[in-house]
């Protein structure tokens, strides 16, 4: 609940981009809690958050650039981990079937996300380009979670 309020204060001062990914992480932690689908967060980014939490007060804009680039860290971090499972997908069944298991979690959090920031409350600021956002991610989901699908029936058909 921290993160989502860091990320309206942080929307709120002006650094949108950081705030909405403050406040869509601290949505997927509610709703993920406990229900033991998804792996921990990210340890370094968990860490960047709380440096960036502490340093927000006394220097918002140094927040705002840590975050950024502990977002941007976490994205490229998991596109590697998702980027060699797609290499080899098409040559490792069991590659495939990570990757599609991966692709489902996601956009499960993703369609969990949004459904959550559909509620009256909260209501972030941005929502509209939140929800838009979350649609393009999710739609991005499906099409990837289509291919590896193809994947998989190639290999059931071997």
């Amino acid at each position: 609940m921290c993160v989502i309020a860091c990320g309206v204060y942080v929307i709120i001062d002006g650094g949108t981009g950081p705030g909405i990914g403050l406040v869509l992480l601290g949505t997927l932690h509610l709703v993920l809690r406990g229900r033991g689908d998804i792996p921990g967060i990210d340890p370094i980014l968990q860490a960047e958050l709380e440096t960036a939490q502490k340093l927000m007060k006394k220097d918002p804009a140094a927040a705002d650039a840590l975050l950024d680039k502990a977002f941007a860290d976490a994205e490229r971090r998991q596109e590697a981990e998702l980027s060699v499972l797609r290499q080899r997908a098409s040559t490792d069944q069991r590659a495939a079937m990570e990757l599609r298991d991966r692709l489902r979690r996601k956009l499960r959090n993703q369609q969990r996300v949004r459904r959550r920031v559909e509620q009256p409350a909260p209501n972030p600021p941005n929502r509209v380009a939140l929800l838009e956002g979350l649609d393009r991610a999710a739609s991005q989901t499906e099409r990837e979670l289509a291919h590896v699908e193809q994947y998989l029936e190639e290999w059931r058909e071997r």
